[in-house]
């Protein structure tokens, strides 16, 4: 694969909060525009990236079973000649952008890898008819992802508080919290939520999570009844601390984000 690669972060800031609610389907993906542009690539156990191969005017990367491909965040790219990678946001892997790790589909002279870390798959080209009528009835869908990380804090005994947030921006303002020892965190049932420029409190039946982030010092605090327990901040603006929260947490235990290393 090619050595050199390009990473972009995205910052979320703070806003305000809406109660839970029940999850919609993901919405469809218009490819009208570069639909004859992808290259379909399978690794002959019915797993199939669609990608707009370099030089692309539009860059593009779907994940899916043939019948269904989940568009794939795409964070970087390099191209040397004929040779061309991708790079794919992954939060679950410690290699590549700063606040999360990514992937990578590419062509190195002569065969398509896959990398999700540690993991190589090559995959072939599927045969060109076959991959337009695939892509012609196939349906197109936004990430299935529903949520990011947002804020991690921890006591000295060890006992963390987490909070994640909706993933697309028409959900930016959904939040949750977790709390308990790593590789068993808790869902917290929400009572009420302040979240604004000064900082954020997060009620739960079990709890309050009150954090101030933007001054100095910092003031985080888990209140239980009269006992104001000070906490710990954790940072999460290094990928090797997202991809701890997605493997060692327990928090999405299981959780499908819709990209090749789901699979490959």
């Amino acid at each position: 694969m090619i050595s050199k690669r390009f990473w972009v972060t995205t910052i979320v800031g703070l806003c305000a909060i809406h109660p839970a609610r029940a999850e919609a389907p993901s919405p469809s993906v218009d490819v009208t525009a570069y639909r004859d542009k992808l290259v379909v690539l399978g690794d002959g156990k019915g797993h199939f990236v669609a990608v707009t191969p370099m030089p692309a005017d539009e860059r593009a990367l779907f994940y899916g079973d043939g019948k269904t491909f989940y568009q794939v965040r795409l964070v970087g790219m390099s191209r040397n000649g004929d040779k061309w990678e991708h790079a794919f946001a992954e939060p679950r892997l410690t290699e590549g952008a700063r606040e999360e790790g990514s992937g990578y589909v590419g062509f190195d002279g002569k065969s398509y890898r896959v990398e999700c870390g540690k993991r190589t798959t090559v995959v072939t080209a599927v045969a060109a008819a076959e991959a337009k009528t695939m892509l012609g009835s196939a349906q197109f869908l936004r990430s299935p992802r529903k949520f990011r990380p947002y804020a991690l804090a921890r006591d000295d005994r060890g006992t963390y508080y987490y909070v994640d947030r909706g993933y697309h921006p028409e959900d930016k303002e959904r939040f949750r919290v977790f709390a308990g020892l790593k590789g068993n965190m808790k869902l917290q049932q929400m009572k009420s939520v302040v979240s604004d420029p000064s900082g954020d409190v997060f009620a739960t039946k079990t709890g309050t999570l009150r954090l101030v982030l933007n001054k100095e010092p910092q003031e985080l605090k888990w209140i239980h009844g009269t006992k104001n327990t000070g906490l710990i901040r954790v940072s999460l603006d290094i990928n090797t601390m997202v991809a701890s929260i997605y493997n060692e947490f327990g928090v999405y235990t299981g959780e499908r984000l819709g990209t090749p290393c789901d699979d490959l």
